[in-house]
């Protein structure tokens, strides 16, 4: 077969970069610069080469194109145009989960915690080491203020005991104390602090617990835990315990709790206090007992119709010791007391003497002419402190 003699000319600016075989004198070398190069090949074998090469390449490209687009075919979006659409992923059933009860804390109202501070006085010396134990009465059986003293007695033998200060705290199921000042001297004072706190209960109902606090404040930050006491509350329960790590000396009870009243009478004699609390976990919404306002209280106590004064003993008024002591009373619609309880009293000596007194008075029927319900007011008995002599 003739041999056809073909001029292929390179652009001055192309390189040769793939001579196949031996170098002749018509090759280049790969990577050198060529300029108007002539390269004279056989027409039969540089075709048949050039197709070889062509097709080799092609088929070669064709099958690892395929493998790359059957690798990749799950991945790519469906093309039609310019746009794409996405393949929607398979529907599913969610599944429900396991239903689970959810307990929540119910949203309650404050409760009720009447609260009663009581003063328990012996001789030095002459008693047992009281605990902090708490205990637990029905408060319906509380009705009179003889029976208060006679459970302290069963406990705390060798005691005298007289209240001196009561109050009701509103307590709520919060971080938010209830606050009750005992007493107080320069800058010291004695507080109660009640917190209230959900519990277990029954597993169907919340319980209620209550923590109560005696705190001695010194007028900084720092105040200081004489008792710390943590309750499960019943409804219609009184607790009451004894505070050990306060001792009252002579000097210190009478700046303390009796301001203004000298230390001699109290001499000999150690005093600590007993703190009471009466639960009602749902206050009634309206009382069975018709409540005179605090302001109206001296009105009412002057419209009595039998007044019966409580006599204190010479050798108390001698001694420098007076004050105010404050009795509620409830009076039936017939005019007389039915029940009388002291509320607070800085004379506890005569506190039985005074209930003595309030339940003897009367009051006039017309109290209970638009109102048949009982009537409960705060009689006050004031007995001036007389003046104490020098004792230099």
């Amino acid at each position: 077969m003739p041999s056809t003699a073909k001029q292929v000319v390179l652009d001055r600016r192309s390189r040769v970069t793939g001579a196949r075989g031996s170098l002749g004198p018509h090759q280049h070398r790969a990577g050198d610069s060529v300029s108007h190069l002539f390269l004279e090949v056989n027409a039969v074998d540089s075709r048949t080469d050039m197709w070889n090469r062509l097709l080799g390449d092609r088929v070669v490209t064709a099958i690892l194109g395929a493998v790359i687009l059957i690798a990749l075919a799950p991945s790519l979006p469906a093309q039609t145009g310019s746009k794409t659409t996405k393949k929607s992923p398979p529907k599913t059933t969610a599944k429900k989960p396991a239903t689970t009860e959810i307990t929540t804390t119910p949203d309650l109202p404050p409760f009720r915690a009447e609260t009663r501070i009581y003063e328990a006085r012996a001789p030095q010396g002459g008693y047992a080491p009281l605990t902090d134990q708490v205990f637990k009465l029905t408060t319906a059986n509380l009705d009179e203020e003889e029976k208060w003293g006679n459970a302290f007695a069963k406990v705390y033998p060798n005691f005298q005991f007289g209240l001196i200060q009561s109050a009701p705290m509103r307590v709520t199921r919060t971080s938010k104390p209830a606050r009750l000042v005992v007493g107080k001297a320069m800058d010291r004072s004695l507080e109660l602090l009640a917190y209230g706190a959900f519990s277990e209960g029954d597993g169907k109902t919340p319980g209620t617990t209550l923590v109560v606090e005696v705190n001695l404040d010194f007028g900084r930050p720092e105040q200081v835990a004489v008792a710390i006491q943590t309750i499960a509350l019943e409804e219609g329960k009184t607790y009451f315990f004894a505070v050990p790590n306060l001792k009252f000396s002579p000097g210190d009870y009478a700046k303390f709790l009796r301001p203004g009243f000298p230390a001699a009478p109290f001499n000999g004699k150690d005093t600590f206090i007993i703190v009471s609390m009466s639960i009602q976990l749902n206050p009634p919404a309206m009382n069975a007992v018709r409540i005179v306002a605090e302001p109206s209280a001296p009105e009412f106590q002057a419209k009595a119709t039998k007044k019966v004064q409580p006599e204190v003993p010479a050798s108390l008024t001698n001694a420098g010791l007076g004050g105010k002591v404050r009795v509620f009373v409830e009076v039936n619609p017939d005019g007389r007391v039915k029940h009388a309880i002291v509320v607070s009293s800085a004379f506890p000596e005569v506190n039985s003497i005074v209930l003595a007194a309030a339940r003897q008075w009367e009051f006039p029927l017309t109290e209970f002419s638009t109102d048949p319900r009982p009537v409960g007011s705060v009689l006050t008995f004031d007995f001036p402190v007389p003046p104490v002599r020098d004792q230099r």
